[in-house]
């Protein structure tokens, strides 16, 4: 037979070194690919936000999702500012939609949909669109069951349509959920 066998040597500080930061670039690679980066930016848009500056808040939410585009809580503020504070009915059904697509079944952005289907039903009421608020007056119905305002303009609007049952329908739902 042969003779003893040889042991292999420890590897040498260099190849743990190589190995260390192996895996520190695998991880840093990792961190930025799953979103990490973008901490910054959103950061800068919830500022904006504090200081009441909504459009520039808007900017940086959609400079953060041309980088990420599935950034779920970007389009969910930028559907926020469009619907709460900016009052842009059109933006803020575009962006709700947009993510209801995405999560069906979210209630904080069915409440956005309902929010901008009522900014737009007021719209429509004051351009003297009657149908086209009545529409978006019931879809914001669906959206937004407990809201007094929805109901409130509902049964103004049945008034001024002449529809005496359908405004007490409403005007006892809208008594219902009067804030007391």
């Amino acid at each position: 037979m042969s003779g003893p066998r040889r042991r292999k040597a420890p590897p040498k500080p260099i190849h743990l070194l190589y190995g260390i930061l192996a895996l520190a670039a695998l991880g840093w690679f990792a961190f930025y690919l799953r979103g990490g980066c973008r901490k910054p930016e959103m950061d800068a848009g919830q500022r904006f936000e504090k200081r009441g500056e909504w459009a520039k808040a808007v900017e940086r939410y959609q400079a953060l999702l041309r980088r990420y585009p599935n950034d779920h809580e970007a389009a969910a503020r930028i559907a926020d500012i469009q619907c709460l504070h900016l009052g842009d009915d059109e933006q803020c059904l575009a962006w709700t939609t947009r993510l209801l697509e995405i999560y069906p079944g979210n209630r904080r952005h069915q409440r956005a949909a309902g929010a901008g289907l009522l900014l737009r039903g007021r719209r429509l009421m004051n351009e003297g669109d009657r149908v086209g608020a009545e529409t978006a007056l019931l879809d914001a119905a669906r959206y937004l069951p407990d809201s007094f305002d929805v109901a409130d303009l509902l049964r103004e609007l049945y008034q001024a349509t002449g529809d005496g049952a359908k405004a007490e329908v409403w005007r006892a739902k809208a008594d219902a959920l009067a804030p007391k």
